[in-house]
């Protein structure tokens, strides 16, 4: 996985959702003169939210309005202020052999009940609100609605929700599965936890930031144990260790790479919305209802 990700990212989810509302405003006028915001619209729009909001500089405002205007909104979030420019993050998945434009699925993980324990080993000591960061990734139920035109994979005004948090995410499914499907998550100190967080300051050998490693049971059917191990950290904003974390928890849930660029789990991020998209819970869903092959073809 490889990102620039330099914008705040509760700035981004205000923005998307003002951008969302001006898109259906101008679905109501039906006016072909008005389909297209004007430069003058977007950065009255972004100025007032950086009032608010006081996170990013006005200089990368204005150039988000310069994009949104011409209507590259895809790309509006990657870096435009050469001072803030992050590295790309790339992070790798041991068990990984994806095939074809699908969804890679592994095994699901081995649960006795729909909890699944958590355990973080912040070896750099990261601030509060970074370990809040992280949990955020797996806990939040925020979901955040964003327009096809913004996707490119629908019509404009065709909005699809995406999921902040993993327990979110994994809770909109409804459906029964054949494999207990994760609800919940507990954070705790126990050697014996499902899922570990590991955080270090070191390099990795090979280059990555972030690395998954999953142990499977003895027939292989099921993972019992994984281990996420995020390098650099204190090299790292809040902002790309929550984004490798939520990417890195769908590995040790069992899924492997996209080749979808847009979506989450793609090998390398370029998304201004690195959120857990509807692909990835038909995926998922699949997966725990004992899917046998390993890639997943995306009917959303």
């Amino acid at each position: 996985m490889k990102t620039e990700y330099t914008q705040d990212l509760e700035l981004q989810r205000i923005l998307l959702r003002e951008i969302n509302k001006k898109l259906k405003s101008q679905k109501a006028l039906q006016n072909k003169d008005s389909a297209t915001p004007s430069f003058g619209e977007l950065q009255s729009m972004c100025e007032q939210i950086t009032k608010s909001q006081k996170r990013a500089s006005y200089k990368t405002i204005l150039a988000v309005a310069a994009i949104l205007s011409v209507g590259f909104l895809a790309t509006s979030f990657m870096s435009l202020d050469n001072s803030n420019e992050s590295s790309p993050l790339s992070t790798y998945y041991v068990v990984e052999n994806v095939r074809g434009d699908k969804l890679g699925i592994n095994t699901h993980l081995a649960l006795s009940d729909d909890s699944v324990s958590v355990r973080i080993l912040d070896r750099v000591g990261l601030d509060a609100p970074t370990i809040n960061a992280i949990k955020m990734a797996i806990l939040s139920e925020e979901t955040v609605e964003i327009d096809g035109s913004i996707t490119h994979k629908t019509r404009p005004d065709d909005y699809s929700t995406y999921y902040v948090g993993w327990k979110g995410a994994l809770g909109s499914i409804t459906e029964p599965t054949k494999n207990i499907l994760p609800k919940s998550f507990v954070f705790s100190d126990s050697s014996n936890a499902q899922i570990t967080i590991e955080i270090v300051g070191h390099t990795n050998p090979d280059g990555y930031d972030g690395i998954t490693r999953s142990i499977l049971s003895a027939d292989n059917n099921s993972i019992t144990k994984s281990h996420i191990t995020v390098y650099n950290a204190d090299k790292k904003s809040s902002n790309e260790i929550e984004t490798i974390i939520r990417h890195e928890f769908g590995h040790a849930l069992g899924l492997k790479h996209s080749t979808d660029p847009d979506d989450l789990m793609a090998p390398t991020i370029t998304s201004a919305y690195p959120f857990i998209s509807e692909c990835v819970l038909e995926g998922l869903f699949h997966l725990y209802d004992g899917m046998s092959q390993e890639e997943y073809e995306c009917k959303s």
